[in-house]
């Protein structure tokens, strides 16, 4: 029995398109999950005073008369998540966001979560704020980090470089 380069070569060839004919389909196939920016601003005073409030008068005021701080329970940090989305549009996914973060003195590490029932391309940001009570007692946030779930598995993590590391 003789085969030739021919036979053979369409063998393989059927093997691998077989293989790639797959009937299962995942609900995320052709999408893509990504946690671009993780920004940390520091919340104290208001723009008043900087400039900003100067540019719409007829008549400047007096900088030095007001104090420009925050409220005390509006005073801490605030973290700008920034994720994107690429692919269909996804109508009650079961996506969810969980922001992960500790505190300098406390080795528990605590946990907000935000879920998204319907999810179009494009850009989504996601806001937490260590304020008032929290920030004065426990610090500012150590370490952090963001994971995004989608049908219960990983599909984007960041985290900032001492998470864990305990």
């Amino acid at each position: 029995m003789k085969i030739n380069f021919f036979t053979i070569f369409f063998i393989i060839i059927s093997f691998f398109l077989h293989g790639c004919a797959s009937n299962k389909q995942t609900k995320q196939q052709g999408a893509a999950f990504k946690v671009v920016k993780v920004n940390r601003y520091l919340r104290m005073n208001t723009l008043q005073g900087k400039g900003f409030d100067i540019i719409g008068q007829k008549k400047p005021r007096a900088i030095g008369k007001n104090d420009f701080s925050l409220d005390y329970d509006n005073r801490g940090e605030e973290i700008i998540v920034i994720w994107k989305y690429r692919g269909p549009a996804l109508q009650n996914a079961p996506l969810k966001l969980c922001f992960d973060y500790s505190y300098p003195n406390d080795e528990k590490i605590f946990r907000v979560e935000e879920k998204y029932s319907s999810v179009v391309p494009g850009r989504y940001v996601f806001k937490f704020r260590n304020t008032g009570d929290d920030y004065y007692s426990k610090g500012a946030i150590e370490s952090w980090r963001i994971i995004l779930y989608y049908d219960d598995q990983i599909v984007a993590q960041k985290k900032s470089s001492f998470f864990g590391k305990s």
